[in-house]
């Protein structure tokens, strides 16, 4: 028999989950559950949009060819920002280069995510006021990064805080372990 899940006065014994811990659910679900790089970067990138960042970018290299998944703005405005090479997204290079992650709470560098095809910069065309990245490390190697990128009108706020770049981190933490794990047994990144 299932004790009940009421406390004194009918309270629950266990707080009510919120919509950060439902995303941080998700993140790990997508992770764990991905039989195939882009189920990774796809999930996570779906997982992480609307409650961190207005566009969530995962950008993955375990095994030296970049992968990209967008999610958060429009169809036509991701599958934009889907063919953009990582390695000409400056946060994605400085983020996996310095092996740490990277705050930004006032985008001013508006080359930071790119150019798109049109000339315009990744940021000016989703409206970012404040962006950042976490490495998806294995100890010292960073095998991609995840950006998340705000504009004005989220719902999450406009600045992200470090309590919100902590979270990011420890995400592409075991986004990297999981991509670690896939190159040990020998599965390799894997378009799939």
């Amino acid at each position: 028999m299932c004790p009940s899940l009421d406390g004194p006065r009918g309270k629950p014994w266990l707080p009510r989950p919120s919509r950060t811990s439902d995303m941080v659910v998700n993140a790990c679900h997508a992770i764990v559950a991905a039989t195939s790089l882009h189920q990774l970067t796809e999930g996570v990138a779906v997982a992480l949009a609307g409650e961190l960042g207005d566009c969530v970018i995962v950008d993955a290299s375990p095994d030296g060819e970049m992968t990209r998944s967008v999610a958060g703005p429009g169809p036509e405005l991701a599958a934009r920002l889907s063919r953009l090479k990582p390695a000409e997204c400056p946060l994605t290079v400085a983020s996996t280069r310095r092996v740490t992650p990277i705050v930004y709470a006032r985008a001013e560098d508006r080359t930071l995510l790119g150019h798109l095809p049109d000339g315009r910069t990744a940021a000016d065309a989703l409206h970012v006021t404040s962006v950042a990245a976490a490495p998806m490390t294995t100890g010292r190697e960073a095998l991609g990064a995840i950006i998340i990128a705000r504009g004005g009108n989220t719902v999450a706020g406009a600045c992200i805080t470090f309590n919100e770049l902590w979270l990011l981190a420890e995400i592409a933490g075991l986004a990297g372990a999981a991509l670690a794990a896939r190159l040990r047994r020998g599965q390799g990144g894997g378009a799939g």
